[in-house]
């Protein structure tokens, strides 16, 4: 795992619009708009900088495959939500489970939440 950086908006956006994953999350619309990843982006990264996300890419054998994160930290409760999402050629494979495990592991080793 590693941050999400402006680099990956292409990789981003071409796994969001698969209508299986939009399917699976509330958040991601289908039709994924153009230009929708890079905005995306841009704000998990303002929002590392802020300290309110850390979002990271999930790669698999053939590289980018999705997105891990710890979302709406709040500081002052000391806590944040945990989301992800795969495109379908990962899924049952344990990347999840591997990346869930890695976030939560750096949520409270590294940001004591």
């Amino acid at each position: 795992l590693r941050l999400i950086t402006e680099d990956d908006s292409e990789a981003v956006e071409s796994v969001a619009s698969l209508r299986a994953v939009s399917d699976c999350m509330i958040s991601i619309p289908h039709p994924y708009p153009a230009d929708e990843a890079r905005s995306w982006v841009q704000s998990r990264r303002a929002g590392v900088a802020a300290g309110r996300c850390f979002a990271f890419r999930v790669d698999d054998e053939q590289g980018f495959c999705g997105v891990a994160e710890i979302r709406d930290i709040d500081g002052e409760h000391d806590q944040g939500e945990v989301s992800f999402w795969l495109g379908p050629h990962a899924w049952g494979k344990g990347y999840a489970t591997r990346a869930a495990a890695a976030i939560v592991r750096f949520a409270f080793e590294r940001r004591r939440l």
